[in-house]
């Protein structure tokens, strides 16, 4: 089954600020993966997006992957018709 997680402050019901990642304790012991909480909500309402990286042929070091899946998470496009 899925699961659903939710992450907060700690001593609030709070959520995490944007761009929070969560890459130990909850995740994978071996895989890479992590959590993003990239926008902000309203309490209560955010859920973070669980990532997997399934094959790095760069190389990159966790904390320049997150980064960089953070800001490709604002990288909207617009079409007008």
């Amino acid at each position: 089954g899925s699961r659903i997680a939710k992450f907060f402050q700690p001593g609030s019901p709070d959520n995490v600020p944007p761009g929070t990642v969560i890459d130990n304790k909850v995740c994978h012991p071996r895989n890479n993966d992590f959590y993003m909480c990239a926008h902000a909500g309203m309490i209560g309402t955010i859920r973070p997006t669980h990532y997997h990286v399934l094959y790095d042929e760069i190389g990159f070091l966790a904390d320049d992957l997150q980064e960089l899946v953070h800001s490709l998470s604002y990288v909207t496009l617009l079409y007008s018709f």
